[in-house]
Order: C-alpha cells, then structure tokens, then sequence
C-alpha cells in the first residue's frame, strides 16, 4: 500500500512539475520586436524508496544562478526542504548536476490527535545527481495564452540520494529529463 501510494505521489509530482515547466512557471518579458524571452533550462528527477518520494528540480536561467528545489513526500507527513546545495549547474539540453546536503521537517499531517503536538521527524537529504542527455529533444505544447518554446529530452540519471535522521532512507532514481522554456506571456492573455 506504502508502495502504490509513494509511485502515485510521484506521478502526481511530476504531472506537477510537467505543468510547471509548460509554462505556468514565471513569465519572461518579450525583447523588443517580438523575440521570445531568454530561456530557463531545467533539470528534473524522482527518486522513490517505500513510502517517501524526493522530487529534485535544478533550474538555470539566463545570467542568473541555478536554483535547487527537493520536494520530500512522506505518506502521512508534511515535509519542508530547506537549502542550496553546493554544486549545481545545467548544460543545456546536455547535462546537469547537483551535489550537496539540504534539511528537511516534517510533521504528521494528522496533527498529534486529543490535545497532543504531531510527531516530527527531522534530519538531511543528500544528493549527488548527474543528469547526461539522451535521444532527440521534442517539442511539448504550451499551455493557452502562451507564445515561445518548451523543449524535453530524456536523460540517464546517475544518483546517490540517502535521507538520514528522523527518516531514513535510500531512494532511488526512476525518471528523468531535460528541458529549455522560453515563453512569453502576452497582456491579457493569462487567465
């Protein structure tokens, strides 16, 4: 049950992070003559071990840091990941990598029940994941309203993830890709 739960939890992360990256994510303003914005390239994996699923997003825009998001989904738990890792960078449609340690608090989502407080679980979540482009990229549609590009292609995942403290655990990796978005949004058109 833990099982079917924590792969319908996944699929459900990576639907979401699918609707993100089609386009609902943040608007880049279109250059003078109507060129597309500057690009984000992104980098996603789900890691999944019985019971709890790591949702990892590394994104790059253009002249600006790449930035990590690790989303940690525990059956029963509400979970917080807090930090940057130390290495983290996407190549295009190619490659990326992520290397370090973030944090992470959960609490029972059922609350501690008769006056009592939730249970908590506290501890790190440590990765080391290289992303290495392979087969064609495709075209994906935009969602309505937008006008530009959205680009995946598949990717091999190579991945140490463990979850130590409070919860532990060694997940590991079962989908991947890449992916370059470059849309705009134009006035009036999101609803």
């Amino acid at each position: 049950m833990a099982v079917r739960t924590a792969a319908r939890t996944a699929l459900a992360a990576g639907m979401a992070a699918t609707a993100v990256w089609g386009g609902a994510g943040v608007a880049v303003a279109a250059a003078p003559g109507g060129a597309v914005g500057d690009p984000t390239w992104r980098a996603n994996a789900i890691f999944v071990d019985d019971g709890s699923v790591v949702d990892l997003t590394v994104a790059e825009a253009a002249a600006a840091r790449a930035t990590v998001t690790v989303g940690l989904y525990l059956d029963g738990w509400e979970c917080t990941v807090d930090g940057q890792p130390a290495v983290a960078d996407v190549v295009r449609l190619e490659s990326a990598r992520v290397v370090g340690t973030v944090g992470y608090a959960c609490s029972e989502a059922t609350g501690g029940g008769e006056g009592l407080m939730p249970a908590t679980l506290e501890g790190t979540v440590a990765l080391d994941v290289t992303w290495t482009g392979v087969g064609d990229p495709a075209a994906q549609p935009l969602f309505d309203g937008a006008v530009g590009r959205y680009v995946v292609r598949d990717a091999e995942v190579a991945a140490t993830v463990s979850v130590t403290g409070g919860l532990s655990a060694a997940p590991e990796g079962n989908f991947g890709h890449l992916a370059r978005e470059s849309t705009v949004i134009p006035p009036g058109r999101l609803r």
